[in-house]
């Protein structure tokens, strides 16, 4: 981690700088809305389509997209840095990169802002959450105060605008990032089955890199079940907020769902769930006690069997879901009043 003072009198602004994938930024955004009570404007320089989400959520003030040509030379492409006059004032720039001069060419454009960079993860090596980590590491540069502690966040935006009710779709998500992390598909068909004898609604949800479980889902000794296609964040979202609660993997869809409020399960394979699960007001991440360590972030392949993933149950992962969903949900209106409802019992539990 790298601090650098900034003039005293400049704007309370914050521009903050995170080139990682939808679940890196996403496990951030209980941080980012702990340094927006502190910091205005929030300015986020990621991948568009997530900035973009960030700024409909209410996490920051200004969505700006990495990969747009003004930005290039952050990464060394030639010619000059013409992002300086896209960027506004700020007093601290905050960039979550191993990559130094990534900062370095940042700081060309706001050569009087304050420098922050830190690591966007702990070291493999330690079984620290990343949110704890980013908190630690926040408080350390002093943008956080030492006894600011993480919480789960639902935002200023209703966690679920939609009360669910029998016809709001369980979503079940096999797929994730890397193949690594799939729990087996039959065993989400077995939890699928199992909501439906409690007369719940499960609906199998899949990106556009996930195509490939389309067929498979689709197969004629499976039952139909309605599987939503969603091509972009923005779909996502809207499907999400539509949904009664979400099943899936260690992906940055399970960080989204249980961000948002709604009841999430994740299983964790090869990845670590001390490490990475997904922060939420109604969110659990389940993964089976072995004696192996995860490995996801220090061997290139799953060992032969994969027990991580085999070792979870889907009526592990079913019961642990209805748990949550029965618990009730929180709606956080636009005077930030929070109600607190519990759902009924679904037919066929207890």
């Amino acid at each position: 981690m790298t601090t650098q003072n900034g003039p005293k009198g400049a704007s309370r602004g914050l521009l903050i700088l995170h080139p990682g994938a939808l679940g890196d930024v996403v496990a951030t955004f209980p941080a980012i809305l702990e340094l927006r009570r502190r910091f205005r404007p929030v300015s986020l320089l990621c991948q568009g389509h997530i900035a973009a989400l960030a700024a409909r959520l209410g996490v920051i003030d200004v969505p700006l997209a990495l990969e747009s040509a003004g930005f290039a030379a952050l990464y060394g492409a030639p010619g000059s840095l013409r992002a300086g006059g896209r960027l506004r004032p700020c007093r601290h720039m905050l960039v979550f990169s191993a990559c130094p001069e990534l900062a370095v060419n940042l700081r060309r454009c706001l050569p009087g802002a304050a420098l922050h960079r830190m690591a966007p993860r702990p070291s493999p090596d330690l079984k620290t959450h990343v949110l704890q980590h980013l908190y630690d590491q926040l408080a350390a540069c002093g943008l956080l105060p030492p006894a600011a502690r993480p919480a789960p966040a639902t935002g200023p935006f209703r966690a679920n605008p939609s009360p669910p009710g029998g016809d709001a779709p369980i979503l079940l998500h096999p797929g994730a990032g890397s193949p690594r992390k799939r729990w087996p598909l039959t065993y989400f068909l077995g939890v699928a089955a199992g909501l439906e004898a409690r007369r719940l609604q499960p609906a199998f949800l899949l990106g556009p890199a996930e195509q490939d479980l389309a067929a498979r889902l689709q197969a004629p000794q499976h039952p139909k079940r309605p599987i939503h296609r969603v091509a972009d964040l923005a779909a996502l979202q809207q499907l999400l907020e539509t949904a009664g609660g979400l099943i899936g993997n260690d992906s940055g869809v399970s960080h989204l769902s249980a961000f948002l409020g709604l009841p999430t399960v994740a299983i964790f394979g090869p990845s670590s769930a001390r490490r990475w699960a997904p922060s939420g007001p109604a969110a659990a991440a389940l993964q089976p006690a072995l004696d192996c360590r995860p490995c996801f972030e220090t061997n290139p392949a799953n060992c032969e069997g994969a027990a991580c993933l085999h070792d979870t149950r889907p009526e592990t992962v079913l019961e642990t879901f209805l748990g949550l969903y029965t618990r009730g949900y929180v709606i956080k209106d636009g005077g930030g009043e929070v109600q607190r409802k519990t759902r009924p019992h679904p037919t066929g539990r207890g």
